[in-house]
Parts: C-alpha cells; structure tokens; sequence
C-alpha cells in the first residue's frame, strides 16, 4: 500500500508540473495574452477556490468513503482539461482554466487528509511520501520544458490529462480507512477554527512565506522568456527549485522531532527571503537557477512541519476542514498577488515584484515568531 501512496503522489504532482510551470508562457507566447490578461486567468481559479475550498472540506468530513469523491473530482478535471487547448478566446480560456482547478485543486488537499489518515494504519510517513510528489512535479516540468521546444505549448494540457488518468487508475486500488464521522456543523466548525490563535497565525504565516513563493513560480517561464532564455531552461530551473526538497523532505520527521517547529518555520521563511533578494539583484542566468534552490530548502522545512503542526492543534475530525481553510488563505494570497504581478509586470518589472515578495515574507517569519510558545515538540 505505501507504493500506491508514492505513485499517487508522483502521477497527481506529475499532472501539477505539467502545467503550472509553462501556463503563463502559453498563455503569453501561443495566445499571445498580455500580462493583465495573463495575471487575471492565473487569479481567477484561486480566488474561486478562496470560497469553495473549505466546502469541499466540509464535505470530505462528512463522507465515510472519502476515496470515491477524490475520484470524482480528478475524473471530472480530467474530462474538462483536454477542451483547454482548443480554443483562443480570452473568456473561454479563463473559463475553462476556473473550472479545471475548481475540481483538481482540493485533490491536493483531500489527498493529504487522506494520507495523514493512513499514516496511523499503514505506519507512513507523509514527508516521505510527500518526497513523490515533488519528484512527479520536477520530472513533468523537465521532460515538457524540453517537449515543448519541438513540438508545442499545448502538449502540456494533454500531459495533464494523462496524468490525471494514470492516478485515477492507481486510485482505483486505495482502501477506505476507518474513519469517525459525524453529522458537522461547518459554521460552527469554522466559528471553533477561528478561535484557535495557533491555527490564525498559521494561516498568516503560510500564505505570506509559501503563498507568495507559488505566486512567483507562476511567472518564472516569463521571466526566463524576458531574460532571453527559451522553454527548456524551464525544467532547470524545476529541478533546482526540488532540489532541497526531494533531499530533506524525506528527513523532515527527524527534523522536527529534533529541532521541534518553529526554528524549521523560521529558517526556511528566511531562506525563501534571500532567494527574492538574489532574484532582485541578478541577471545572470545562472544565479537566477542556483538561486532557485531555496524554494526547495523553505518548503522541505515549511510544509511538512505545517502538515504535522496542524495535525496537533485542530481535532481530527476537523482536520480536513482546517485544510482546505488553510488552503483558501493560500489561494486568497495567490489569487491577489498572482493578479496584481501581472499588473507589476507590465508596468514596473519583475524587480519591483522580487522586492514586494521580500517584504511581504519577513512579515511571515516575523508573524512565526508569535509562535515561539510551541517551539519544541
């Protein structure tokens, strides 16, 4: 079972490289949005997914085979992802892009639930497993950055398909573990979670350390693009980015137990700082890539240690709840910033962005520092 964990990881992550990367460089090049435009389709999913996701939360706590709506979902995402490439307008693009990730990204969410259940049956360990996805992530991103040289930037949609195909057939073979579930009251539940000042600070960290992090992932092909580079280099870049991932995510358990969760916290929102700092100052090629290695650093610290530190302080039978909220504040943060980049990329450059990024993430380690009570595990 734990093999079908790592391939579930790796297919769903591989379909998530497929396209995040190299969707603003389609955007940009094929249908030859401007950066307004481009700025307003990568926003839009995330914001939708600000109101729904903790929905999809609620209902994933209240199903007792919560495997078959994980199912669904990737099913339907599937079907609407190969309509993608088909059309040129503006509106039908936005469309279609809004609903694939309304049903693909709570997978992702669900798909930790889901795991970190498991882990008490299947003795699992979620950095470990984790560790897959990134793998899935850098391996698509590499091969595509090269496919699409040759062939076109379309071939990324139709990776995503099959992708997406290949994790519902794997899926097909998961168990439904037991559960407890009972009848919740998701205002309630969110009345509780809001109390919670832990959790709150969470919250703020996460979106302003690993959010604003995603957001300039989203733009990375157009500034290679702008730096004179072509798609290729795209895949470099990936696989620096996962560098530090796929070596200490693995490791992330003994780390925590060792150092316990703030100073993980902390040292890799300060990682994620240096890299804006590097990505402001530097033209270079290859100081950009390099550089890139720190995003890998900050989230082989970061999300494992927010995925067990959020384990500890909500009930489990709100655990997925408090996911997919924490979830929505990261897409709150994506869709502002992936909108207003776009804004800043047309008018004052990426710098100015870089710089703006910088700032927003001393704000996380320093909200982080709220948590110092908890320091040890």
């Amino acid at each position: 079972m734990k093999k079908k964990f790592n391939i579930q990881y790796l297919l769903y992550y591989g379909a998530v490289g497929s396209i995040f990367p190299l969707l603003s460089r389609y955007l940009s090049e094929v249908l030859e949005f401007n950066g307004k435009q481009i700025g307003t389709i990568l926003a839009l999913p995330p914001l939708i997914g600000l109101f729904t996701l903790p929905l999809f939360g609620a209902v994933y706590d209240n199903v007792k085979k919560p495997k078959k709506l994980i199912f669904a979902l990737i099913m339907i995402a599937t079907g609407i992802v190969f309509f993608i490439p088909q059309t040129q307008s503006f509106v039908f693009t936005a469309l279609l892009i809004t609903t694939f990730q309304f049903f693909n990204r709570p997978v992702g969410s669900m798909l930790d639930s889901y795991t970190i259940q498991a882990t008490k049956e299947e003795n699992l360990d979620y950095g470990k497993v984790r560790t897959f996805g990134s793998w899935g992530y850098v391996l698509a991103s590499f091969f595509l950055g090269f496919l699409v040289e040759y062939t076109s930037l379309k071939v990324i949609f139709y990776s995503v398909g099959i992708f997406l195909i290949l994790s519902m057939l794997n899926l097909k073979g998961f168990k439904n573990y037991q559960r407890k579930v009972d009848k919740r009251n998701f205002l309630k539940d969110l009345k509780d979670l809001r109390k919670n000042k832990e959790f709150i600070i969470l919250i703020i960290s996460y979106s302003l350390i690993f959010g604003i992090s995603n957001v300039s992932n989203g733009y990375d092909s157009v500034r290679l693009a702008e730096l004179g580079y072509g798609s290729s280099y795209i895949g470099v870049l990936i696989f620096s980015q996962v560098f530090f991932e796929l070596l200490l995510m693995k490791h992330s358990e003994k780390i925590i137990n060792k150092f316990g969760y703030l100073k993980p916290f902390i040292i890799g929102g300060l990682a994620i700082s240096l890299k804006w700092i590097i990505y402001y100052s530097t033209t270079n090629l290859w100081v950009f890539i390099i550089s890139a290695s720190l995003h890998g650093f900050m989230i082989a610290l970061f999300l494992p240690t927010a995925m067990k530190y959020i384990n500890k302080i909500v009930p489990e039978n709100v655990l997925a709840t408090a996911l997919m909220i924490l979830s929505s504040a990261l897409l709150m943060t994506l869709s502002l910033f992936l909108y207003l980049t776009g804004f800043i990329y047309d008018g004052l450059g990426m710098e100015f962005a870089y710089m703006l990024y910088f700032v927003l993430s001393i704000l996380g380690v320093l909200f982080i520092g709220l948590l110092n009570k908890i320091a040890t595990v």
